[in-house]
C-alpha cells in the first residue's frame, strides 16, 4: 500500500473526477505486468523522448524475470489513469527526487494519451501533498525540453508551477536543457485548511478556473521567439562556468552567443560582454511577453540576434575575411584608441534609444 496515495486520498479525488468517467488507481501489490509496461511506454513514446523514458522506468521498476512482472521499487509510486476498462496515461513520483529535498515527493514522469489527462494526474498528485500537512507543501517536477515542450509547460503552469533555477545543480536537477518548477501550494492556493486549498485545486482540474501565465497567452511566431530566448537565459543561470555556457550556447543556437555579443558591440560602438547579452535579452523577454512595443521594435531585436555574415559585404568574403576575422579587426581598432580603459556602461536597445520608438 502506498503511504503517498492512500486509498481514501484516490477515492476522494475519484469522487471529484466522476465527471470524466475516469478513475485513478494505484498498481495491485505495487507490480505491472508486462502487458501494462509495453502499454505504458507506447503512450509515453509519443511525447518525450525514448532515452528519458527509458532511464525513468528503469530507475522506479525492477523485472522480475521468473514471474514476469516490474515491482515498483521503494521511494516510488506508480498511478495508472483508466478510462472504460482502457489505461489512457500514468504518473510516476518519486519522494526524494530532489536529492537535497529528501522529504519532497516529486514528478519523475507523467504520461496520457487521454484528452485532458495530464491534468487530472498533476491535479491527483497536488491532492495527494494538500492530504498530508506533515510533508512540505511543495510540488516540484522536471521539464523535459524546457520551453520548447509548450503543451507540458502550460499544463504545469496552469497549477502554478513556475521555474525555480534554485533547483539547478548535481544534487537535484542537473540537465541545463531541462527545466525545474516548483509550486508553493501554501502560498498559490488560497485558504486557510487543507480542505479550502482542495477546493480550489479541484476548480482548476475542472477547468473552473484558466488563468494563463503570459507565455501560454501567446502563439505563433511570438512565442517561438519568446521560447528561444527564455531557453537561453535559462542557460545563463546555470551553476557552471560562464565559458560553458557560452559554448553550450553557441553549440546549441548556431552561434547565436556570438552573433548576439558582435552585434551589440557594432551597434553601439562599445566592447560588449555577457553582461550585456543577458541584459539584452532580458529586456527582448520582456517586450515579447507585454507586447507593448512589440510590433515597432521587433525588427531592431531580431537584427541583433541575426548572424552578422549575411550583412558582411560580398567583396570581402571573397577576400576570405569572415565576420569573426572583421570582428577580430575592429575590436583592435578599439583597444588602440582607448588607453584609458574606460569603465563601460551596460547600455541595450531600450536604453540607448528610450521607449517611445
Amino acid at each position: 500500500m502506498s503511504h503517498f496515495f492512500h486509498p481514501a486520498i484516490l477515492e476522494e479525488y475519484n469522487h471529484h473526477i466522476r465527471s470524466f468517467e475516469t478513475e485513478i488507481v494505484m498498481a495491485i501489490d505495487r507490480v505491472i505486468t508486462r502487458a501494462v509496461y509495453d502499454t505504458i511506454s507506447k503512450t509515453c513514446l509519443e511525447q518525450i523522448g525514448q532515452q528519458y523514458l527509458e532511464e525513468t522506468l528503469n530507475d522506479s521498476l525492477i523485472f522480475r524475470e521468473n514471474e514476469k512482472y516490474y515491482k515498483i521499487q521503494k521511494k516510488y509510486d506508480i498511478v495508472l489513469l483508466i478510462k472504460r476498462g482502457n489505461i489512457g496515461g500514468f504518473m510516476v513520483i518519486k519522494k526524494g527526487l530532489c536529492r537535497r529535498m529528501p522529504d519532497l515527493y516529486g514528478v519523475s514522469l507523467v504520461c496520457s494519451s487521454q484528452k485532458g489527462g495530464g491534468s487530472l494526474l498533476i491535479g491527483l498528485y497536488l491532492y495527494a501533498i494538500l492530504s498530508h500537512p506533515e510533508i512540505p507543501q511543495i510540488g516540484l517536477l522536471e521539464l523535459a525540453a524546457a520551453y520548447n515542450n509548450v503543451p507540458g509547460l502550460c499544463l504545469y503552469e496552469k497549477f502554478g508551477f513556475r521555474q525555480d533555477v534554485d533547483l539547478f545543480g548535481p544534487t537535484c536537477f542537473d540537465d541545463p536543457f531541462n527545466l525545474p518548477m516548483s509550486v508553493d501550494l501554501n502560498t498559490y492556493y488560497l485558504g486557510s485548511t487543507a480542505d479550502e486549498k482542495k477546493a480550489r485545486l479541484v476548480e482548476i482540474v475542472l477547468g473552473k478556473r484558466m488563468a494563463k501565465t503570459p507565455f501560454c497567452s501567446l502563439q505563433g511566431e511570438r512565442q517561438d521567439s519568446l521560447a528561444l530566448v527564455k531557453n537561453v537565459l535559462l542557460l545563463m543561470q546555470y551553476p557552471y562556468s560562464q565559458r560553458s555556457i557560452i559554448q553550450d550556447i553557441n553549440r546549441t543556437y548556431q552561434n547565436l552567443y556570438d552573433n548576439i555579443l558582435y552585434n551589440l558591440t557594432e551597434k553601439y560602438e562599445e566592447d560588449a560582454d555577457f553582461h550585456d547579452v543577458k541584459d539584452f535579452l532580458y529586456e527582448y523577454m520582456e517586450i515579447l511577453e507585454k507586447g507593448e512595443f512589440y510590433e515597432e521594435n521587433k525588427e531592431d531585436y531580431e537584427m541583433i540576434m541575426r548572424d552578422p555574415s549575411r550583412s558582411v559585404p560580398a567583396s570581402l568574403n571573397q577576400r576570405g575575411k569572415t565576420w569573426k576575422h572583421l570582428k577580430h579587426l575592429k575590436a583592435k581598432k578599439r583597444a588602440s584608441v582607448r588607453k584609458g580603459g574606460r569603465k563601460r556602461v551596460s547600455k541595450t536597445l531600450y536604453s540607448r534609444r528610450g521607449r517611445n520608438v
